[in-house]
C-alpha cells in the first residue's frame, strides 16, 4: 500500500507468490514413489538444454563485462543466476548418485560424473565468486553431516582452483581496494553500510516491497540511478522489516527442523537423501548474502 513503485513492488510480490504455488504443488500432487523417480529424470533432464547452450557459450568466449573479463551465462540473463543453478544441478547429481533413488548402470554412473565436472569447469567459467563459495560448502557440509571424506575434496579444489589465473584473479580481486574503483564485494558492504539508517527507520514493517533501488539513490552517492540490496537479508530488512525477515527465516528454520530430524532417523539411501537436502538449505542461506536471491526467478 505504501510502495514507492507500485510496479516494482508487484513484480516482486508475484515472484514471491510463485516461488509460493511451486513449493505447494506436491502437497496437491501427493506424490509416491514412483513419482518421485518421475520428478528427479525430470528435473535432471531439464537441466541437458541449458548446460549445453553453457557449453556453446563457453566454446564461443562468452560475454564480456567490465570487472570480470569474459562470462558464461547460457540461457539465463546473467552470469551468477547461471552459476548457481549450476551449483543446483551439481546438488541434483550428487543426490542421484547417492540416495539410491535409482538404478544405474556402470555407463550412467560415468556418464553422471563426466557431467559433474562438465557443471564445474561450466561454474568456473560463470567466474560467480559468490556461487564458488556455495559449491565449495556443499561438499563440506555434506562431507560433515554424512561422509567425511568428501571434506577433502573442497580443500582439493581450492588447490586446483588457484592454479587457473582466471580463479586466482577474481579472488584477490576481493582484496584489492584503491581509492579511484572499488571491487564489487567492497562495494557492496558499503550499499549495506549506507542502507543501516534507513532499515531503522522502519525496522517493524519496512518501507515496502521492490522499494530498495528506488530509494537507494537518496544514500548511495556515487550511483545516483540507485542500486539493488545484493544481499535478500538487507533488501528484506528494508523493505519488508523485521516482520518479513522473521518470516522469511521461519521457512528454513521449519525445513531445517524437520529435515535435520528425518535425517537422525533415517537410514541407508534416504540418510545420504537428507543429508544432502540439508547441505543444500544451508547453501542457499549462505548465497542470499551476497546476491539478489530473490529476483532469480528461473533459479527458485
Amino acid at each position: 500500500a505504501y510502495l514507492p513503485l507500485f510496479m516494482m513492488g508487484a513484480k516482486l510480490f508475484f515472484n514471491l507468490l510463485s516461488y509460493f504455488c511451486m513449493a505447494l504443488l506436491p502437497s496437491f500432487i501427493d506424490p509416491e514413489k514412483n513419482d518421485k523417480k518421475f520428478w528427479i529424470k525430470a528435473l535432471f533432464f531439464s537441466s541437458l538444454l541449458p548446460v549445453i547452450i553453457a557449453n556453446l557459450d563457453m566454446a564461443r568466449g562468452g560475454v564480456f563485462f567490465p570487472d570480470a573479463g569474459n562470462r558464461i551465462l547460457g540461457t539465463f540473463t546473467h552470469p551468477n543466476i547461471l552459476g548457481f543453478y549450476l551449483v543446483w544441478v551439481m546438488m541434483l547429481v550428487l543426490y542421484i548418485l547417492k540416495s539410491g533413488l535409482l538404478r544405474l548402470s556402470g555407463t550412467q554412473k560415468a556418464f553422471l560424473l563426466l557431467y559433474f565436472v562438465d557443471l564445474a569447469v561450466l561454474l568456473v567459467e560463470t567466474k560467480t565468486r559468490n556461487a564458488w563459495i556455495c559449491a565449495w560448502l556443499l561438499f563440506f557440509i555434506y562431507g560433515f553431516f554424512k561422509e567425511k571424506k568428501y571434506m577433502l575434496f573442497p580443500i582439493l579444489l581450492l588447490g586446483v582452483g588457484f592454479l587457473l589465473s582466471g580463479v586466482a584473479a577474481r579472488v584477490t580481486d576481493l582484496f584489492a581496494h584503491n581509492s579511484e574503483q572499488e571491487n564489487s564485494f567492497a562495494w557492496r558492504v558499503e550499499v549495506w553500510k549506507n542502507s543501516w539508517e534507513w532499515i531503522l527507520e522502519r525496522w517493524a514493517f519496512g518501507h515496502g516491497l521492490g522499494s530498495f533501488r528506488e530509494l537507494s539513490r537518496n544514500f548511495l552517492t556515487q550511483n545516483k540511478s540507485g542500486a539493488e540490496a545484493h544481499n535478500v537479508y538487507v533488501q528484506l530488512s528494508f523493505e519488508a522489516g523485521l516482520a518479513g525477515l522473521a518470516a522469511y527465516l521461519s521457512i528454513y528454520w521449519i525445513f531445517f527442523r524437520e529435515c535435520y530430524r528425518r535425517f537422525k532417523k533415517a537410514a541407508g539411501g534416504l540418510s545420504f537423501e537428507y543429508a544432502i537436502v540439508l547441505s543444500y538449505l544451508i547453501i542457499y542461506l549462505v548465497s542470499g548474502f551476497g546476491d539478489n536471491m530473490l529476483y532469480y526467478l528461473t533459479l527458485n
